[in-house]
C-alpha cells in the first residue's frame, strides 16, 4: 500500500508500507520503500519530537536497515 502523510501543502511524506498488525483501533506499518525527500522530512519530523538528538540517529540508522518482516 502507498501511505501519504501530508505535513504542509509542500511537505509530503510518501512510502511504500506493509501492514504488520491491527489491534484495538491502532495499524502498525512497515515501510518497504520511501525516497530521499520523504525520509528527509521523517527525519526532521523525528529530530523535532525527540529531546535527545543521539536518539534520532539510531533511530533513523535502525529505520533504514531494518528489512521487512512478513
Amino acid at each position: 500500500m502507498t501511505l501519504s502523510i501530508s505535513l504542509t501543502q509542500e511537505q509530503v511524506i510518501i512510502m511504500e508500507a506493509i501492514l504488520v498488525h491491527n489491534e484495538d483501533h491502532v495499524l502498525g506499518l512497515r515501510y518497504t520503500r520511501i525516497d530521499i525527500n520523504s525520509i528527509s522530512e521523517l527525519r526532521r519530523l523525528v529530530q523535532l519530537n525527540l529531546a535527545d538528538e543521539s536518539l534520532l540517529h539510531r533511530d533513523i540508522e535502525h529505520l533504514a536497515h531494518s528489512p521487512p518482516k512478513l
